[in-house]
C-alpha cells in the first residue's frame, strides 16, 4: 500500500500543476493521463479481485481511480 499511497501523492501534485498549465497545453496531456490510466485499470481490478486484500485496498483504488477521472474531465 505504500507504493499505491505514494502514487496518489504523485497524482495530487500532477492535478495542481496541470491546473497551472494554459488549457490548450492541459488539453495536451489529458490524452497521456487517459492512456496511463487505462495501464492501470487492469492492475487495479486484479488487486481488488484478491479475497484477501480487495475490501482493504478499496478506498485507495476508489480514490486513485477518482483522482485519475478528474484529471481527464477538468
Amino acid at each position: 500500500m505504500p507504493k499505491l499511497r505514494e502514487l496518489s501523492t504523485r497524482l495530487d501534485s500532477m492535478r495542481v500543476a496541470m491546473d497551472q498549465l494554459p488549457a490548450d497545453a492541459r488539453s495536451r496531456l489529458v490524452p497521456l493521463v487517459k492512456d496511463f490510466s487505462a495501464k492501470l485499470t487492469p492492475t487495479m481490478d486484479s488487486v481488488m479481485a484478491m479475497p484477501a486484500v480487495g475490501d482493504t485496498i478499496k478506498p485507495l483504488i476508489d480514490e486513485l481511480r477518482r483522482k485519475l477521472n478528474g484529471m481527464v474531465t477538468a
